[in-house]
Parts: structure tokens; C-alpha cells; sequence
């Protein structure tokens, strides 16, 4: 029981990074269109 309390607590800490990663990179993506939009 508490191994897989464990074993789920890691894997939703992997997923957290990882929808981070992902929100982080699209942040970066809009904000350069937006500027290459502006330069434009």
C-alpha cells in the first residue's frame, strides 16, 4: 500500500515537470511570435 502511494507520488512529480516543461516551452514560443509579429 505504501510503496504504491510512493510509487504514484513519483510518478505524478515526473508529470508535473513534465506538463511544466511543456507549458514552459510554449510560453517561450508565444512570446516570440508575438514579437517577431511586432517586428513584422
Amino acid at each position: 500500500m505504501l510503496l504504491g502511494f510512493l510509487a504514484l507520488r513519483m510518478v505524478l512529480a515526473k508529470h508535473r515537470v513534465n506538463l511544466q516543461k511543456k507549458i514552459g516551452r510554449s510560453m517561450k514560443l508565444r512570446l516570440l511570435g508575438k514579437r517577431l509579429w511586432l517586428r513584422a
